[in-house]
């Protein structure tokens, strides 16, 4: 179990948001499961703050690695409805510490605003 506190400056708002973060992540064999709690509050703007619940799941074999994620995320200001974001991914790695992945993403606001991101990329760590 993993969790965090803060509180931030904004500068450009002179506000200042309090985020609070928790996460549980559980691993057997290959896989790996995650939930967390997210809330973000800004002292004097009640319009853009949240909370956000969220679930993934990732699954390794060989040198590929399958991921997924859910979350939810309910806005503070009760004229906006809570919306679902998502993304896949599969990564392969060609060396060590050095994976090839692909990734689609998805914002599911409401017709208006529903968006789907396409990522593929090189992860390097050294």
């Amino acid at each position: 179990v993993v969790a965090f506190a803060g509180q931030e400056d904004i500068i450009d708002k002179d506000d200042k948001s309090t985020i609070f973060a928790l996460e549980g992540r559980y691993s057997f064999d290959a896989v790996n499961l995650e939930l967390g709690y997210y809330n973000v509050t800004l002292d004097k703007s009640n319009d853009l703050g949240g909370d956000t619940f969220a679930i993934a799941a990732d699954y390794s074999i060989d040198a590929w690695s399958f991921a997924a994620g859910l979350s939810n995320v309910s806005p503070e200001d009760s004229s906006e409805s809570s919306f679902n974001e998502g993304f896949i991914n599969a990564g392969y790695a060609i060396a060590p510490f050095t994976t090839l992945y692909a990734e689609v993403g998805f914002n599911g606001d409401d017709a208006a605003n529903e968006s789907t991101a396409f990522a593929f990329g090189v992860s390097a760590e050294f």
